[in-house]
């Protein structure tokens, strides 16, 4: 699931041109994204009748939160700030086919495997606004927060039991047993 959050950071790094950090981490520069995971859901799929294993998605609830900070001499600050703030509603927006890769299937344990693919879903912009910090009026802040699913197939393995025996009945002949 890291391999997940990574690339999605990657994207996230390249589209708003900061730095970006997983959570809970100590990020001490004052402008850039953090991602935030947190509630895990397992939702089970379809199964088909053939079908050896059982299918779950696994929803990662994160909170997405980028920040500017400084002066706004200018209306720099609220240029840069709406600028991102259009990336970045685009980038989520619904029609997006946002997706993560990781570099193979990863195995939680004997029985659990995440598959390499994942896939964004349900981002909704949950606040944006500025706000002036310290006490001189001369630096501003801007923050966003978003809250989006990250879904991860999730396959878990049944080891199927040894065969200990078949008969097979034809009419009149003898039982043919297979151990």
């Amino acid at each position: 699931m890291l391999e997940h959050l990574e690339d999605l950071k990657k994207q996230l790094t390249e589209l708003l041109d900061i730095a970006g950090v997983i959570e809970p981490s100590v990020a001490t520069c004052t402008n850039y994204f953090c991602l935030l995971p947190g509630i895990v859901e397992l939702q089970p799929l379809s199964q088909g009748t053939r079908q050896t294993d059982v299918p779950y998605d696994a929803r990662v609830k994160i909170v997405f939160s980028w920040r500017l900070e400084g002066g706004n001499e200018n209306l720099n600050l609220t240029k840069k700030a709406l600028c991102r703030a259009i990336h970045v509603a685009e980038f989520f927006h619904a029609d997006n086919d946002i997706t993560t890769h990781c570099s193979s299937p990863f195995m939680v344990d004997d029985e659990l495997e995440l598959s390499e693919h994942g896939r964004v879903i349900e981002a909704k912009k949950q606040s944006g606004d500025f706000a002036r910090i310290g006490d001189d009026n001369k630096l501003f802040l801007y923050r966003e927060d978003w809250e989006l699913w990250l879904c991860v197939r999730v396959l878990r393995h049944h080891t199927s039991s040894t065969l200990q025996q078949v008969t097979y009945e034809r009419g009149n002949s003898a039982d043919m047993v297979v151990k």
